[in-house]
């Protein structure tokens, strides 16, 4: 066990620009005040382009570009992190399986004792896992359940139903369709993760719907990116829809709701 109980190290795999990040570290600043400069926040991102430099970040939080979707992990970063965030990766699996993906988590996860305890006791009493072992948390849209929500049910809304309808084309025609978003907490199973028995589909209140609607277009901007890396141009479509969607959802009141799929895991460990 590591000699230092706040040496926790954290990583976000996904989108973002560091932002979960971020927004992790102003959460923890609230529960315990000063944070150690122990503490180790890593964002991984296959495109890291659109990142803020290094200098305009705290110095404990860096982002990385690196592929971690198609390709071996380095051993660096082996039975490294105590947590693994990830989300948001579905535009970027391939062949229908996030099979590599989930062999570099494991591989990434520590198998000791995790300051994880340390600090979540210090957190006004949040509740303390003891067993040894790194966790993960992976969230994903479930987008063959999106639906349109509307202030008033009478209202128009083509351009956004226009854009559902491209997305849903484009998504059938990829290499991988996402029916492994509704499986990913047996995929983890499958590969010998601990995963708690509950309720892994969550609906978003309408409340988050401005909010929800923001990050769907967002997606939608990530997703035109891969399909211009595929081929040039091939997300001008996708790209002209989604802002035409965007300028009618802020005229009318109208937004998207999209069901989340939670998968949270343990990695099995012990002592070193």
């Amino acid at each position: 066990m590591n000699a230092n109980p706040y040496a926790l190290k954290i990583a976000h795999i996904g989108p973002g620009i560091g932002l979960c990040l971020l927004d992790l570290q102003q959460f923890l600043t609230k529960r315990l005040g000063n944070l150690p400069p122990s503490l180790q926040l890593d964002n991984y991102d296959i495109d890291a382009s659109s990142s803020p430099s290094s200098t305009w970040l705290p110095a404990n939080i860096s982002i990385k570009q690196i592929s971690l979707i198609d390709s071996e992990v380095p051993a660096s970063l082996h039975d490294y992190y105590d947590v693994i965030h990830l989300s948001n990766l579905a535009a970027h699996i391939k062949d229908n399986s996030p099979d590599q993906l989930v062999k570099n988590v494991m591989s990434m996860l520590s198998t000791c004792h995790s300051p994880l305890s340390s600090f979540l006791s210090s957190a006004n009493g949040l509740p303390c896992p003891t067993e040894p072992g790194g966790w993960m948390q992976w969230h994903e849209p479930d987008t063959a359940n999106r639906c349109i929500v509307k202030n008033n049910l009478s209202l128009p809304s083509p351009r956004l139903e226009a854009l559902l309808r491209l997305v849903s084309e484009l998504e059938t025609h990829r290499p991988g369709p996402r029916g492994w978003i509704n499986s990913l907490p047996d995929i983890l199973a499958r590969y010998g993760l601990e995963v708690p028995v509950g309720d892994h589909r969550y609906r978003m209140s309408d409340v988050y719907t401005t909010v929800e609607t923001d990050r769907f277009l967002l997606e939608m901007e990530d997703f035109a990116r891969v399909l211009d890396g595929e081929r040039e141009g091939g997300g001008e479509d996708l790209r002209g829809s989604v802002k035409a969607a965007a300028e009618e959802c802020a005229c009318n009141g109208l937004g998207v709701r999209t069901d989340m799929v939670v998968a949270v895991a343990r990695k099995e460990g012990g002592e070193r």
